[in-house]
């Protein structure tokens, strides 16, 4: 499929959080030319309504970026992150943002490349300082109860074993809630996760981050619903991601999501 991309010059958009019932409407101001007719008039992109602070709300509005060089429409999906995948999954919502690449995802899922970002990621075991735990490798969870959030996917090892009691939280919060309460004895968490949402969730720091930290190279993605109505355009808007990468867009949000975890 030949797409002949139309040059195109606009500002970044300030990140306000949107709320369910409004959208952003650019019918008939396409800068997009391409050789695909009846596109779906809108795009429907989740929005993790217990992420919408921070990173998330920055990022978002990229949807509106995609929105404006297709000339439609873009409508927020409000909705917690496990929601998020199902509704993203049965094809209620087409995009979603901030994905991590899996071999169960791509069954319904297609990854729009380029990728947004690649992270070295660490992810932590935090545990009750109280309960002098100590996870020093891989092999010492297996007597544990780990609690994970619902809907996530970490490193392969760990998500395939099946040998491991593990424990869907659904949210960080309850997750931690259910280390102070000693219903696990630790929680898994990634070191992407901003200090100030773990020390809002645990203020008194009560939590300690074990010594056993496996560290893997992730890829971030924007991910499309094979469901949706966009799912047979999956290429057309790898296209226009690619644009907005070669024009330095996503880039520069990604230097406010920067700045803005360095604050925190």
């Amino acid at each position: 499929m030949k797409l002949k991309l139309a040059v195109s010059v606009y500002c970044l958009f300030t990140y306000f959080l949107i709320p369910q019932s409004e959208a952003y409407t650019y019918a008939n101001s396409s800068q997009f030319s391409s050789s695909e007719t009846n596109l779906p008039k809108e795009i429907v992109v989740a929005s993790d309504s217990a992420q919408n602070e921070g990173r998330a709300k920055i990022l978002l509005p990229i949807a509106q970026d995609i929105a404006k060089l297709l000339g439609v429409n873009v409508r927020y999906y409000e909705c917690p992150w496990a929601r998020c995948l199902k509704a993203v999954e049965k094809g209620k919502v087409d995009l979603i943002f901030s994905v991590f690449k899996t071999k169960a995802r791509t069954k319904f899922l297609h990854f729009l490349t380029p990728a947004l970002a690649t992270h070295d990621v660490q992810f932590h075991f935090l545990v009750k300082k109280s309960n002098q735990i100590e996870i020093a490798e891989y092999d010492e969870l297996a007597n544990l109860t780990i609690a994970t959030l619902r809907g996530n996917q970490y490193f392969e090892q760990f998500d395939q074993d099946n040998e491991l009691d593990k424990f869907a939280a659904v949210n960080y919060q309850s997750a931690v809630n259910m280390v102070l309460n000693n219903r696990v004895d630790t929680m898994i968490d990634l070191s992407l996760t901003p200090l100030k949402q773990r020390y809002s969730a645990d203020p008194l720091h009560r939590l300690k981050t074990a010594r056993y930290k496996p560290k893997e190279g992730i890829d971030e993605y924007i991910a499309l619903s094979k469901n949706s109505q966009w799912g047979e355009h999956s290429e057309l808007l790898s296209n226009v991601i690619k644009l907005l990468a070669d024009q330095g867009t996503i880039n520069r949000y990604f230097q406010q999501v920067a700045a803005l975890e360095s604050e925190n």
